[in-house]
């Protein structure tokens, strides 16, 4: 099982509360610090971080290759942001290498 809050104002939440929708969650490694400053919005990425391949449960980063391949189960208020709860149908991971964080305003590579 997968659980994450999402503002329910965001495009995001409007497409995964709906039960058995697809999605990919992408796990970004020590050394996609850039592409995590990307989607935080400080960077740009350069555009070969960006390139997507299809699949079952939406586009993936062709440069993340550690992600999990999952199925909205439910959907609920909490607070002020929306609760998804959904399956983990498959795990795709690459080599081992030290996580990426976000504490106290930065991003920290773990281990």
């Amino acid at each position: 099982m997968l659980a994450g809050l999402l503002s329910p104002t965001s495009e995001l939440a409007g497409l995964l509360q709906v039960p058995g929708a697809r999605f990919a969650v992408h796990v970004l490694g020590a050394n996609h610090r850039r592409l995590a400053q990307h989607f935080a919005g400080e960077l740009p990425a350069p555009a070969d971080m960006l390139e997507l391949e299809g699949s079952t449960h939406g586009p993936l980063l062709r440069a993340v290759r550690d992600r999990a391949l999952c199925t909205t189960s439910g959907a609920r208020s909490f607070g002020y942001s929306l609760l998804v709860e959904a399956v983990v149908d498959d795990v795709q991971l690459a080599a081992p290498e030290k996580a990426l964080a976000w504490y106290r305003g930065q991003f920290h590579a773990l281990g």
